[in-house]
């Protein structure tokens, strides 16, 4: 009887101990802050270059999304600037992407900077947080000779269990200062394509600038679901600062690794 009494004091002692480490803020460990780690691949030792003609703009993509009950929900939108000189070096600042938290609320803040210098034969990924610069060859590539045309495909009747895809010309227009022709492209998802009990049909608008070979606008929906969109906004041809391309003070430069990683650590509370 003396044991199980004891056996039983000692199994309630127990579970109080456990119920204070449980409860006890000296014993309970702090609540994590959120950081961030980006990783990338080293760059490629050569790429094409384009000379002659001075560029910069800034990119930006975002959009909205509907849920089943009628709640909308807008997408952090990203924002990159690029340069490019006479001489065809590039800088080009991209912002990463990461989902915000509630010990840390501007990881949006975090950008990778890149610059590209084929005259000097270099190219470097900036790490801002611990102000290292990684550095590797560059150089220019050479430019692949255009395959001729292919011929069209022979037409073909429509299969009503594959998508149906459509084109059309919405002509052309100045945007953003510069000229740019319009295609629209209509894509119709048949019922059972995606586990969809309707059809989908999703439309693309693009507007691309000839004499820069660059999409100023790409905006596509799905009406009445979603909607995303990529543009170019404040397009220079003018000669962008030199500076830009020069190795910033201050910067330790390194041989840099095949794989690059970078973490960044919690915002301030």
């Amino acid at each position: 009887m003396k044991s199980l009494m004891r056996l039983a004091f000692f199994s309630l002692l127990l579970i109080s101990s456990a119920a204070f480490a449980q409860d006890s803020p000296i014993l309970r460990k702090p609540t994590p802050t959120i950081g961030s780690t980006f990783g990338m691949n080293a760059p490629f030792e050569s790429a094409l270059i384009t000379t002659g003609s001075p560029l910069s703009y800034q990119s930006s993509h975002g959009g909205w999304r509907a849920m089943v009950d009628g709640t909308r929900i807008t997408d952090s939108t990203t924002r990159n600037l690029f340069w490019r000189d006479s001489l065809g070096r590039t800088r080009t600042e991209r912002s990463i992407f990461t989902m915000p938290h509630v010990h840390n609320k501007n990881l949006m803040d975090i950008r990778i900077i890149e610059i590209h210098d084929p005259v000097a034969g270099v190219q470097y990924v900036f790490n801002s947080k611990d102000h290292i610069a990684y550095r590797y060859p560059f150089s220019a590539a050479e430019p692949r000779p255009k395959r001729p045309p292919l011929p069209p495909p022979p037409t073909k009747p429509p299969n009503p269990g594959q998508p149906q895809i459509t084109t059309e010309s919405l002509g052309s227009q100045v945007m953003e200062g510069v000229y740019v022709d319009g295609t629209r492209t209509t894509t119709v998802f048949p019922t059972g394509w995606m586990g969809n009990d309707r059809p989908i049909t999703r439309i693309c608008d693009m507007w691309h600038s000839p004499d820069l070979d660059i999409t100023v606008l790409l905006q596509c929906s799905e009406p009445p679901n979603s909607e995303s969109a990529f543009r170019l906004t404040n397009i220079s041809r003018a000669e962008p600062d030199p500076s830009l391309f020069q190795l910033p003070s201050g910067y330790s430069v390194v041989d840099g690794p095949d794989k690059i990683r970078m973490t960044f650590p919690p915002s301030s509370q």
